[in-house]
Protein backbone atom coordinates (compact mmCIF):
# COMPACT_ATOMS: atom_id res chain seq x y z
CA UNK A 1 0.00 0.00 0.00
CA UNK A 2 1.14 3.48 -0.61
CA UNK A 3 1.04 5.97 2.25
CA UNK A 4 -2.25 7.50 1.13
CA UNK A 5 -4.09 4.16 1.03
CA UNK A 6 -2.61 3.07 4.36
CA UNK A 7 -3.71 6.39 5.89
CA UNK A 8 -7.17 5.81 4.43
CA UNK A 9 -7.33 2.35 6.01
CA UNK A 10 -6.21 3.69 9.38
CA UNK A 11 -8.77 6.49 9.18
CA UNK A 12 -11.49 4.00 8.23
CA UNK A 13 -10.56 1.71 11.13
CA UNK A 14 -10.52 4.57 13.64
CA UNK A 15 -13.94 5.70 12.41
CA UNK A 16 -15.27 2.13 12.63
CA UNK A 17 -13.96 1.71 16.19
CA UNK A 18 -15.43 5.04 17.26
CA UNK A 19 -18.73 4.00 15.67
CA UNK A 20 -18.74 0.80 17.75
CA UNK A 21 -18.25 2.78 20.93
CA UNK A 22 -20.87 5.38 20.07
CA UNK A 23 -23.33 2.64 19.13
CA UNK A 24 -22.74 0.97 22.50
CA UNK A 25 -23.18 4.25 24.37
CA UNK A 26 -26.39 5.18 22.57
CA UNK A 27 -27.98 1.75 22.97
CA UNK A 28 -26.89 1.51 26.62
CA UNK A 29 -28.42 4.93 27.24
CA UNK A 30 -31.68 3.74 25.68
CA UNK A 31 -31.62 0.65 27.92
CA UNK A 32 -30.95 2.82 30.98
CA UNK A 33 -33.90 5.09 30.15
CA UNK A 34 -36.20 2.09 29.81
CA UNK A 35 -34.78 0.63 33.03
CA UNK A 36 -34.98 3.81 35.12
CA UNK A 37 -38.40 4.64 33.72
CA UNK A 38 -39.52 1.17 34.77
CA UNK A 39 -40.76 0.53 31.24
CA UNK A 40 -39.17 -2.92 31.19
CA UNK A 41 -37.84 -5.09 34.02
CA UNK A 42 -34.09 -5.38 34.51
CA UNK A 43 -34.14 -8.96 33.14
CA UNK A 44 -35.20 -7.47 29.80
CA UNK A 45 -32.52 -4.79 30.07
CA UNK A 46 -29.91 -7.44 30.84
CA UNK A 47 -30.97 -9.49 27.82
CA UNK A 48 -30.82 -6.36 25.64
CA UNK A 49 -27.34 -5.47 26.94
CA UNK A 50 -26.21 -9.04 26.23
CA UNK A 51 -27.45 -8.90 22.64
CA UNK A 52 -25.79 -5.50 22.25
CA UNK A 53 -22.46 -6.87 23.51
CA UNK A 54 -22.69 -9.87 21.15
CA UNK A 55 -23.45 -7.56 18.22
CA UNK A 56 -20.46 -5.36 18.99
CA UNK A 57 -18.22 -8.41 19.49
CA UNK A 58 -19.29 -9.72 16.06
CA UNK A 59 -18.55 -6.37 14.45
CA UNK A 60 -15.12 -6.19 16.11
CA UNK A 61 -14.32 -9.72 14.93
CA UNK A 62 -15.41 -8.84 11.39
CA UNK A 63 -13.09 -5.80 11.43
CA UNK A 64 -10.17 -7.97 12.59
CA UNK A 65 -10.95 -10.64 9.99
CA UNK A 66 -11.24 -8.06 7.21
CA UNK A 67 -7.89 -6.56 8.15
CA UNK A 68 -6.20 -9.99 8.11
CA UNK A 69 -8.32 -11.52 5.35
CA UNK A 70 -7.08 -14.17 2.99
CA UNK A 71 -5.80 -16.90 5.29
CA UNK A 72 -8.20 -19.84 5.90
CA UNK A 73 -7.60 -19.61 9.66
CA UNK A 74 -9.09 -16.12 9.65
CA UNK A 75 -12.49 -17.38 8.48
CA UNK A 76 -12.40 -20.48 10.74
CA UNK A 77 -12.37 -18.33 13.87
CA UNK A 78 -15.02 -18.69 16.59
CA UNK A 79 -15.62 -16.80 19.83
CA UNK A 80 -17.14 -18.36 22.93
CA UNK A 81 -18.85 -16.13 25.45
CA UNK A 82 -18.45 -17.12 29.08
CA UNK A 83 -19.85 -15.73 32.33
CA UNK A 84 -22.49 -13.01 32.16
CA UNK A 85 -22.51 -12.78 28.36
CA UNK A 86 -23.09 -16.54 28.10
CA UNK A 87 -25.97 -16.41 30.57
CA UNK A 88 -27.40 -13.26 28.99
CA UNK A 89 -27.07 -11.59 32.39
CA UNK A 90 -25.07 -8.61 31.20
CA UNK A 91 -25.10 -5.41 33.25
CA UNK A 92 -24.01 -1.86 32.47
CA UNK A 93 -20.45 -2.55 33.67
CA UNK A 94 -19.92 -6.17 32.64
CA UNK A 95 -16.80 -7.18 30.79
CA UNK A 96 -16.60 -9.74 28.02
CA UNK A 97 -15.25 -13.12 29.11
CA UNK A 98 -14.13 -14.67 25.84
CA UNK A 99 -12.45 -17.83 24.56
CA UNK A 100 -11.10 -17.88 21.00
CA UNK A 101 -11.20 -21.06 18.92
CA UNK A 102 -10.34 -22.04 15.37
CA UNK A 103 -11.81 -25.06 13.62
CA UNK A 104 -8.56 -26.10 11.94
CA UNK A 105 -5.05 -26.34 13.26
CA UNK A 106 -3.18 -23.70 11.34
CA UNK A 107 0.44 -24.08 10.31
CA UNK A 108 0.78 -20.44 11.26
CA UNK A 109 -0.83 -20.00 14.69
CA UNK A 110 0.30 -16.38 14.62
CA UNK A 111 -2.43 -15.59 12.06
CA UNK A 112 -5.23 -16.77 14.35
CA UNK A 113 -3.55 -15.16 17.35
CA UNK A 114 -3.48 -11.85 15.50
CA UNK A 115 -7.22 -12.10 14.85
CA UNK A 116 -7.82 -12.60 18.59
CA UNK A 117 -5.39 -9.87 19.58
CA UNK A 118 -6.93 -7.40 17.16
CA UNK A 119 -10.44 -8.23 18.30
CA UNK A 120 -9.42 -7.59 21.92
CA UNK A 121 -7.73 -4.35 20.88
CA UNK A 122 -10.74 -3.21 18.87
CA UNK A 123 -13.00 -3.75 21.87
CA UNK A 124 -10.79 -2.68 24.78
CA UNK A 125 -8.43 0.04 23.54
CA UNK A 126 -9.27 3.66 24.23
CA UNK A 127 -10.26 5.83 21.27
CA UNK A 128 -11.67 9.33 21.15
CA UNK A 129 -15.07 7.74 21.88
CA UNK A 130 -13.84 5.70 24.87
CA UNK A 131 -13.72 1.89 25.00
CA UNK A 132 -16.34 -0.60 23.88
CA UNK A 133 -15.79 -3.31 26.52
CA UNK A 134 -13.09 -4.62 28.79
CA UNK A 135 -12.13 -8.12 27.63
CA UNK A 136 -11.04 -11.01 29.85
CA UNK A 137 -9.53 -14.11 28.22
CA UNK A 138 -8.28 -15.83 31.38
CA UNK A 139 -11.00 -18.52 31.15
CA UNK A 140 -9.28 -20.06 28.11
CA UNK A 141 -7.60 -23.46 28.50
CA UNK A 142 -4.57 -23.11 30.81
CA UNK A 143 -5.47 -19.50 31.60
CA UNK A 144 -2.83 -16.84 31.05
CA UNK A 145 -0.22 -19.52 30.36
CA UNK A 146 -2.29 -20.95 27.49
CA UNK A 147 -2.26 -19.83 23.88
CA UNK A 148 -4.78 -17.13 23.00
CA UNK A 149 -6.47 -19.20 20.28
CA UNK A 150 -7.09 -22.93 20.64
CA UNK A 151 -8.13 -25.38 17.96
CA UNK A 152 -11.48 -27.14 18.37
CA UNK A 153 -9.69 -30.46 18.89
CA UNK A 154 -7.31 -29.13 21.53
CA UNK A 155 -10.15 -27.37 23.32
CA UNK A 156 -12.15 -30.61 23.46
CA UNK A 157 -9.13 -32.61 24.65
CA UNK A 158 -8.37 -30.04 27.34
CA UNK A 159 -11.96 -30.02 28.60
CA UNK A 160 -12.14 -33.82 28.70
CA UNK A 161 -8.69 -34.54 30.13
CA UNK A 162 -7.29 -31.55 32.01
CA UNK A 163 -10.01 -29.08 32.96
CA UNK A 164 -10.70 -28.37 36.61
CA UNK A 165 -14.19 -28.80 38.07
CA UNK A 166 -14.83 -25.04 38.04
CA UNK A 167 -13.99 -25.00 34.31
CA UNK A 168 -16.61 -27.68 33.64
CA UNK A 169 -19.14 -25.61 35.57
CA UNK A 170 -18.23 -22.46 33.61
CA UNK A 171 -18.56 -24.40 30.37
CA UNK A 172 -22.18 -25.26 31.16
CA UNK A 173 -23.13 -21.65 30.44
CA UNK A 174 -20.77 -21.06 27.52
CA UNK A 175 -22.24 -20.01 24.19
CA UNK A 176 -20.78 -19.35 20.77
CA UNK A 177 -21.33 -15.64 20.16
CA UNK A 178 -19.26 -14.71 17.09
CA UNK A 179 -17.52 -16.15 14.07
CA UNK A 180 -18.18 -19.81 13.26
CA UNK A 181 -20.99 -20.00 15.79
CA UNK A 182 -22.72 -23.15 14.54
CA UNK A 183 -19.53 -25.22 14.55
CA UNK A 184 -18.42 -23.87 17.93
CA UNK A 185 -21.85 -24.42 19.49
CA UNK A 186 -21.88 -27.99 18.18
CA UNK A 187 -18.43 -28.49 19.77
CA UNK A 188 -19.73 -27.17 23.10
CA UNK A 189 -22.71 -29.54 23.00
CA UNK A 190 -20.45 -32.49 22.17
CA UNK A 191 -18.06 -31.70 25.05
CA UNK A 192 -20.93 -31.27 27.50
CA UNK A 193 -22.35 -34.67 26.59
CA UNK A 194 -19.06 -36.54 27.06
Amino acid sequence: HDLLSVGGLVGHLEAALDALRIFRREETCLAACLDLGRVIPFEGVSDFLSVLAETIARRALRLAQDELGGAPAVSDFAVLGMGTIAGREFTYHSDLDLIFLCSRVSDDISVTSRVGQRMISYLANMTGAGIAYAVDTRLRPSGRQGVLVTSFDRFENYQLENAETWEHIALLRARAIAGQRKDAQRLLEDVRQK
